[in-house]
């Protein structure tokens, strides 16, 4: 019996919807963790854009080991995946998506932009089940189907850049989009959230000590 057959023992009674293919743009705060989470799941290829590379500060929020800074966040994470899921297809490209040619790849059935200012993804990608997440703090924001007005329109580009960041939050979002990608849910509608954790964790405690 093959060794990849046992690590997925534990999800099979889960019934998990795992799209065969998923592309995260910015594989920061948010995107590493859910390219790491999607590749621990099972997702069989996964395509990663990302024109940066791993700086020192990126070391309090994301997976990356001291040894990767300096190094393209791509090829970082792509290790990271390598250590725990061999069978993993991987695509990489250390450009921004605007500068990328997407025909050198099959197109994604799911687009999951992690991007620090997000702006309107390539024609053919908005369509693909577009998820949008980032976060401000302790504030999350979660998009899945926008419509393009709803992010890139009104008030300019939205942008999570320079903003305090922490462990917590971005592997807070990171779980809920994971968790919308294999859920199988079919909605197409257009989804808006936005959680304030630390909110979140007040309420949760009040709870806590009504009981």
């Amino acid at each position: 019996m093959e060794a990849s057959t046992y690590v997925y023992d534990r999800q099979k009674s889960l019934d998990l919807k795992i799209p065969h293919s998923v592309a995260v743009v910015g594989v920061g705060g948010v995107g590493s963790w859910v390219a790491f989470n999607l590749a621990l799941t099972g997702v069989p290829e996964l395509i990663l854009i990302d024109p940066d590379r791993v700086e020192l500060s990126n070391l309090n929020r994301t997976p990356f080991k001291s040894v990767d800074v300096g190094k393209p966040k791509v090829a970082a994470m792509a290790s990271l995946i390598y250590e725990r899921r061999l069978g993993c297809n991987l695509s990489l490209s250390q450009n921004r998506i605007e500068d990328c040619d997407l025909s050198l790849w099959q197109e994604p059935e799911i687009v999951v932009d992690c991007r620090d200012v997000v702006s309107p993804l390539p024609r053919g990608w908005q369509e693909k089940v577009p998820i949008v997440g980032g976060y401000d703090g302790f504030s999350i924001t979660l998009h899945a189907n926008p419509k393009p007005e709803s992010i890139w329109g009104g008030g300019g580009p939205t942008t999570y850049t320079i903003t305090p960041s922490w462990l917590v939050p971005p592997q807070f979002i990171a779980v809920l989009i994971t968790g919308y990608i294999c859920s199988g849910i079919e909605n197409k509608k257009e989804i808006s959230l936005t959680v304030d954790f630390r909110e979140f964790l007040k309420n949760l405690l009040g709870m806590e000590q009504r009981r």
